[in-house]
């Protein structure tokens, strides 16, 4: 990913009286001069050109085109009807959209280089603030605002028309307009959810899976809005901070005194908060999505469907029975049966005693939240009286996890002793048992932290749950 700099760049930044950089030959099949003869410029400019229309596509999205709408009444089974009646709506969006997003475009494009310079080191796309980034951006939230307001009207007005020959329901088309214009990366995993991953995991039949759909029709529609008003922030708030940083002009902090830029910088943490705040009900949505889908589930389907949603919202959970199950393939795959039969014993014996607290461990953890968001809750000024029930249900979780997790040591240690006589079959396994008392040491370091805030807000440790105590000063950092 870090673009090469030219050599002749390299050799005008050296020092006076130092000799110059080594300039290497060129490429081989390459002219050693003209066009094409620095192919880490041509990859440089390749490279950009693909990242601006990137991000292009970013900040103005495509309206939805003529024939995505048609295929929106086939699958709605509109396409049976008078085909007046599409042609009319793909007009009234076209009259909606089109002459804006031209005018985007034009405006976003003509200012691109203006707002926007490209990473030396990286070759990523930076914003340079001033008014034309606040100018670029304007038009851009703008353009989102037109967008959905004609999209809105077109999936209103063409749900309408759907009849029972319909192979979808419209809630779901409203969905994934949404994702495709506005979702964006969460760092809440609960607003990163996918319902349509999570239906996929339950492995049911087409006709059931129609059924479901329909089903969820409510539960499409408050996520689409969801994401949609998650962008809509998302894009104000790229808006107004790049609104500050013009208004205190170019390299601000160089004189700017101490109070004045602690001020700067709460304005510009208040504007991420809201951005970050957004996820909060895309993450309300998303379970209440997965909840009404298991319900409608039968049991063995809900299972599989509530253990890919918990892999996804908590991967770290599994990581070491994961990461073990992994070095158990690799073993198998160099030694055969020879470790692989008993090995693959004692993986299957682990998963039985895991499973025994897999229900639990999901509990426990949808109850906790991370430790970050619990700091931040308490530095934006929440009470102690709210902390304290975090801090016991994230002590709770830890504590179960803890002895999960000596129970995938123990099996790594036996699986260690009985692969003793091959050194690379040893020698994964000696990692994963290290993995795994790493991961308990840091679960029980952050126990005792937790026990400890709990004692300093006066809140006793939850009952039943046993804090680890401090190693013995001298006892070996592998055990």
């Amino acid at each position: 990913m870090i673009a090469a700099a030219a050599c002749a760049l390299l050799a005008l930044a050296q020092a006076p009286g130092t000799a110059p950089a080594p300039v290497p030959p060129p490429a081989p099949d390459r002219p050693a001069h003209g066009e094409g003869s620095n192919p880490d410029v041509d990859r440089r400019d390749a490279s950009r050109a693909a990242r601006e229309e990137e991000l292009v596509s970013d900040l103005v999205p495509k309206p939805i085109s003529p024939e995505a709408i048609r295929a929106m009444a086939i699958e709605l089974g509109a396409a049976k009807g008078p085909s007046e009646a599409i042609d009319a709506l793909i007009a009234q969006y076209d009259s909606q959209a089109a002459k804006e997003h031209a005018r985007a475009m034009l405006q976003v494009r003509g200012r691109l280089g203006a707002g926007y310079r490209a990473a030396v080191a990286t070759g990523t796309l930076d914003q340079v603030p001033g008014p034309e980034l606040s100018a670029l951006l304007e038009a851009s939230a703008a353009w989102r605002r037109t967008l959905a307001a004609a999209d809105d009207s077109l999936l209103r007005r063409i749900a309408l028309m759907r009849t029972t020959d319909a192979t979808r329901c419209a809630g779901v088309l409203a969905y994934e307009r949404a994702v495709e214009r506005d979702d964006v990366p969460a760092w809440d995993a609960g607003a990163a959810l996918r319902l349509p991953d999570l239906l996929d995991e339950a492995r049911i039949a087409p006709d059931e899976r129609r059924r479901i759909e329909d089903a969820l029709e409510k539960h499409w529609a408050a996520i689409a809005g969801a994401i949609a008003a998650r962008r809509a922030v998302i894009a104000e708030a790229d808006l107004e901070r790049a609104r500050l940083q013009e208004s205190w002009g170019p390299a601000w902090q160089l004189t700017a005194t101490e109070q004045v830029s602690d001020e700067r910088l709460r304005q510009l943490d208040k504007v991420s908060a809201r951005e970050r705040a957004t996820e909060v009900p895309l993450r309300d949505a998303n379970r209440a999505a997965a909840a009404a889908l298991l319900r409608m589930l039968v049991p063995e389907a809900a299972d599989r469907v509530r253990d890919a949603a918990d892999r996804t919202l908590w991967p770290w959970l599994f990581e070491a029975e994961r990461s073990l199950a992994d070095a158990v393939a690799r073993v198998t795959a160099d030694a055969g049966h020879a470790y692989g039969d008993p090995l693959a014993a004692m993986l299957h014996e682990l998963d039985v005693r895991l499973a025994a607290t897999r229900r639990e461990l999901g509990k426990r953890a949808s109850r906790a939240e991370e430790l970050g968001t619990i700091v931040a809750a308490a530095e934006s000024g929440a009470p102690a009286s709210e902390l304290v029930p975090l801090l016991e249900a994230q002590v709770r979780l830890h504590e179960l996890l803890l002895r999960r997790l000596r129970l995938v040591t123990d099996a790594a240690v036996r699986m260690q002793q009985a692969c003793a006589a091959d050194p690379r079959a040893k020698s994964l396994l000696d990692e994963r048992v290290d993995s795994a008392r790493a991961r308990s040491r840091a679960i029980a370091w952050e126990m005792r932290g937790i026990a400890s805030r709990l004692a300093e807000l006066n809140a006793p440790i939850p009952e039943g749950v046993p804090i680890p105590e401090e190693p013995a000063p001298g006892v070996p950092a592998g055990r």
